[in-house]
């Protein structure tokens, strides 16, 4: 299985096996304040923007082409992977395309969220 993500500022794609568009959502997540438990991401988490209580934190992880928050991004990132890659026996190769100004630290989480 071969995998692509491009992980934009406005939208987070996915595609596997060059030819079916498995994932096109706005890089958006939602998650309770307290306890930081994910509540939506995605579509899911775009539609609560501006709708929410003062308990959930609507954010775009992802600000101007760099990562804002790599804990979040990382999450997104796995939840994402988790919905395309449904057999845990086989290990996809992925290709990523990430903003270009990135630390290391960074690089570091989008690869460990990628396996």
């Amino acid at each position: 299985m071969d995998i692509a993500l491009d992980l934009g500022t406005a939208n987070a794609r996915l595609r596997v096996n060059n030819n079916e568009n498995a994932i096109d959502q706005p890089s958006v997540i939602a998650y309770n304040k307290d306890d930081k438990l994910i509540l939506a991401v995605g579509d899911e988490a775009y539609e609560m923007l501006g709708r929410t209580s003062a308990k959930i934190n609507v954010v775009f992880p992802l600000e101007g082409g760099v990562i804002a928050e790599s804990g979040l991004v990382e999450e997104m990132v796995n939840i994402f992977m988790a919905e395309v890659c449904t057999s845990r026996v086989v290990m996809p190769r992925v290709v990523a395309c990430i903003p270009g100004e990135i630390t290391e630290v960074e690089k570091r989480a989008i690869v460990d969220a990628s396996c």
